[in-house]
């Protein structure tokens, strides 16, 4: 009974110590792993200050390389700095002139621009002005018997019509759309017609400067 006893017991010690050393085995596989994950980030770390250390080298050797340069040119850039400081002092002479010279010529327009104003205000209000609204002579004859038969035709139509686009004047005269605005166009730069352009399409119209020589014609026609 009593070894039995002591079997028992061997076999409990046993389990307990083979559990014991199952954990502790886990554990001290857990912590060789945390601490290769440490000794690789560790080496990251040193890596990069490594690498730190090398560019703040470079940087320091190429400061102190500037350092010597701007010693030995000390002397040309003092002289380079007092020849920029002369050229902006002779600029800043040209620019006061410049605006000398804009304000003078500032002043001269503002005085044609009074004299203009006054001129023109002068002109319109005087009783011997005459606006002249076409440089031919349109109060003649002569003037219409430099047109065609058919622009006579067209100041006609307009005539009877009192205001007449170019579908209806083009359907009168049998003439093609194109044909038809270049004859209004014709007219319209020598100055017999005027157009309404407040209308789509816009409407020809006589201006009153040769209505009185149209009818003349028109009557003389009739005759």
């Amino acid at each position: 009974m009593i070894a039995l006893e002591d079997n028992l017991t061997t076999l409990i010690l046993l389990i307990i110590t083979s559990t014991a050393s199952i954990i502790y085995y886990i554990k001290i596989k857990r912590a060789h792993e945390a601490y290769e994950g440490a000794k690789s980030i560790v080496d990251s770390i040193v890596s990069v200050f490594n690498r730190q250390l090398l560019k703040i080298e470079k940087s320091f050797s190429s400061l102190e390389s500037r350092v010597i340069k701007a010693d030995i040119s000390s002397e040309e850039a003092y002289r380079l700095s007092k020849e920029v400081k002369e050229s902006f002092e002779r600029t800043l002479d040209d620019l006061q002139n410049i605006s000398k010279r804009v304000e003078e010529n500032e002043k001269a327009i503002a005085t044609f621009k009074n004299e203009f104003q006054y001129i023109s205000k002068k002109t319109a209000y005087s009783p011997s002005f005459k606006k002249i609204e076409t440089a031919i002579p349109i109060q003649s004859n002569i003037v219409l018997d430099q047109l065609t038969d058919t622009e006579i035709e067209v100041l006609e139509i307009i005539d009877d019509k009192g205001e007449a686009s170019v579908p209806e004047i083009r359907s009168k005269i049998n003439k093609t759309r194109e044909h038809t605005a270049r004859l209004l166009k014709k007219l319209y730069d020598n100055g017999f017609i005027d157009r309404n352009t407040n209308t789509m399409p816009y409407k020809y119209y006589i201006r009153k400067e040769i209505k009185e020589t149209i009818q003349s014609l028109k009557n003389r026609t009739i005759l």
